[in-house]
């Protein structure tokens, strides 16, 4: 079956992201850490950004697939 060999693939790549995460996220801290001097004065209000869009996500996501499960619950009920 396609779609098991898909899954199974799909999964080494998530295993190999969620293992290698600290290197990907890397540049990013390096980044933060050298301009941290100017965004000193601003840091309340960039974490107040990054929580509130991180709840915007989550809710996002949970709508989503809240939605999506609900689609294919009708869709099996049709069939």
């Amino acid at each position: 079956d396609f779609s098991k060999g898909f899954c199974v693939a799909g999964e080494d790549t998530a295993d190999f992201l969620l293992q290698n995460m600290a290197f990907f996220f890397l540049p990013a801290c390096l980044g933060v850490l050298e301009v941290f001097s100017q965004i000193k004065s601003e840091i309340l209000a960039i974490l107040a950004v990054c929580v509130l869009t991180t709840l915007c996500t989550a809710a996002a996501t949970a709508l989503t697939v809240h939605l999506v499960c609900r689609l294919q619950r009708r869709g099996g009920r049709k069939a």
